[in-house]
């Protein structure tokens, strides 16, 4: 079975946890990028009450996760969205923005706690 994409769970709020700091090979050349191992609930949205397991990528993504939340730190709740680079206008890239939502906040308590994460 594949590993979850978090793209997949693109505009909806997720309760995410990150496991270890990564260097995966590239598929484009002989690179090794850094990528994030994560657990993922999501709280909201056609995907809600999914719990997801996969390698989160891309190089300002996961410099954003080793900075606020380096290998098995505190879970967060985000909303994957996407922003032009603007060095170049015509590409995106993924950010994870906070959630203010008081109920979505309190649905992520209970579910850090249920999970015992």
């Amino acid at each position: 079975m594949a590993p979850d994409q978090i793209k997949n769970d693109m505009g909806q709020a997720i309760l995410l946890r990150t496991v270890e700091h990564v260097f995966v090979e590239s598929t484009f050349n002989n690179n090794r990028n850094p990528a994030m191992r994560s657990e993922w609930y999501v709280l909201e949205g056609p995907n809600a009450g999914s719990i997801r397991t996969g390698l989160i990528l891309g190089t300002r993504l996961v410099a954003y996760l080793v900075e606020t939340a380096v290998d098995g730190g505190s879970p967060m709740v985000r909303r994957l969205m996407t922003r032009p680079i603007p060095e170049r206008p015509e590409a995106r890239h993924y950010v994870l923005e906070p959630v203010d939502d008081p109920e979505l906040l309190e649905r992520a308590e209970r579910v850090r706690s249920a999970l015992g994460w």
